[in-house]
């Protein structure tokens, strides 16, 4: 769980200092899984870590790991699609946003379920899943900064710039300091591609920086 706090508040951009958390999560995730090699919620914690540290072959095999010991877990089905989407691969990471969802449709990580898979649509150009994935991820409570982010992405490529903007407003709202340098600091996508959409839809929407 601390390797969790200290990877969702570099993740959500909560933290002041972003260089010391991502190297604290992964301490803890790794001494997790060595207290426990059977937790597969541990597993799951040390696949997403070494995802933002674009490991991402070992992501995958660590959420495989985790799915082994528990297919039931939400968590780690959620977090092998994160680990595909980020690597690469986001055409084999939906049946694992469906089995998380499945699994703990009153999951208080619901939103996140939503919102990467509206990424892996949107990597693959079809926008208009995306946009019904994120408009689901926004009527959640903690949809915070990637569900403004992503809704004025997806709006921009689909030249609903109107809308984009009003999104990006939103977005600016509760991140004042927002720039498209912020998406590939943050989003470990291995292929330099990937991280283009979501920087070049901020463009697009009218986020400059």
């Amino acid at each position: 769980m601390l390797a969790y706090v200290c990877f969702m508040a570099t993740f959500d951009a909560l933290t002041d200092d972003p260089v010391d958390s991502p190297a604290e999560s992964f301490e803890a995730a790794q001494q997790a899984v060595r207290l426990d090699p059977k937790d597969a919620m541990a597993h799951a914690i040390l696949g997403r870590v070494q995802s933002m540290r674009h490991e991402h072959d070992l992501a995958v095999a660590e959420c495989d790991t985790a799915i082994e010991l528990n297919a039931n877990l939400a968590q780690a089905q959620f977090g092998r699609g994160l680990a595909l989407v980020f690597a690469g691969r986001p055409d084999e990471a939906v049946a694992n946003f469906e089995n998380a969802m499945r699994l703990s449709p009153r999951d208080p990580n619901f939103y996140a379920f939503l919102i990467v898979f509206a990424w892996a649509e949107l990597l693959q150009g079809r926008n208009d899943g995306a946009l019904e994935w994120t408009r689901q991820a926004i009527a959640q409570p903690n949809s915070g900064v990637w569900g403004k982010a992503t809704l004025a992405v997806t709006l921009a490529h689909m030249d609903r710039l109107g809308e984009a903007r009003d999104a990006l407003d939103a977005l600016l709202e509760e991140k004042p300091d927002m720039v498209p340098s912020f998406i590939a600091e943050t989003l470990p996508f291995r292929r330099e591609a990937d991280r283009e959409i979501f920087k070049d839809g901020l463009r697009r929407a009218g986020l400059t920086g």
